[in-house]
């Protein structure tokens, strides 16, 4: 999504509770639903501004809940954005140190089914942001995608957007660098000016003036 689409998203959220919270939480950390999902108090680092994932509440193989290790068995930290430090500490209140730290309303844990059910997310999604026909809508793990993209536009190497994204390879994470139109973008400067002195008179893009009577082109 675009900072446009990203408001559109914003007013169609609760303005306040545990959903809203939740879906703010995977916008500007690029985690997995189920590892927010799986969050607990203890997993901020106040100290480092991060969060710690290290664990996921997703459904199992038979539906069931599973709460274990995130994929690929491996911790990670997340930076904990100026934007979202509020709405840890709102979800934080009155939690020990072991509670969920965004649970649903009746205290166990959110996936995407829930979610999108409160949020009567099929019917405001296209309100959101649309694709192409054939493609899937607007999906809550377009929200990882949202925030790769983020991070790269604040400047995060690579390297570092892959670490904090969990990626296994470097390859998956630069899939969202859009490297090659940025590469277009830079270009079109310099290659405007190389072209400007030939430029002159195309203004009208370069056609003849219209004939008259007879010679006028059908």
């Amino acid at each position: 999504m675009d900072p446009s689409e990203v408001d559109l998203l914003l007013a169609a959220l609760p303005t306040d509770g545990p959903y809203r919270r939740f879906v703010l939480t995977l916008l500007y950390t690029g985690c997995r639903l189920g590892e927010i999902a799986g969050l607990r108090v203890s997993d901020i680092d106040w100290e480092t501004r991060t969060i710690n994932v290290v664990r996921t509440a997703s459904p199992g193989l038979t539906g069931q809940l599973v709460v274990g290790p995130t994929k690929g068995r491996r911790g990670r930290a997340v930076p904990l954005a100026a934007p979202l430090a509020p709405i840890v500490i709102e979800a934080a209140k009155g939690k020990g140190p072991h509670d969920l730290l965004f649970p649903g309303p009746r205290g166990g844990y959110l996936n995407s089914k829930n979610l999108s059910r409160a949020l009567d997310w099929p019917n405001v999604r296209d309100g959101i942001k649309t694709f192409p026909p054939g493609e899937a809508a607007l999906h809550w793990h377009d929200l990882r995608h949202t925030a790769a993209v983020m991070l790269f536009r604040a400047g995060v190497s690579a390297p570092d957007v892959q670490a904090i994204l969990g990626h296994s390879a470097l390859a998956v994470t630069q899939q969202y660098a859009n490297t090659r139109k940025d590469a277009a973008t830079r270009a079109v400067g310099p290659l405007s000016a190389l072209y400007a002195p030939q430029s002159r008179g195309h203004a009208g893009g370069g056609e003849s003036a219209a004939k008259s009577g007879s010679d006028q082109a059908i």
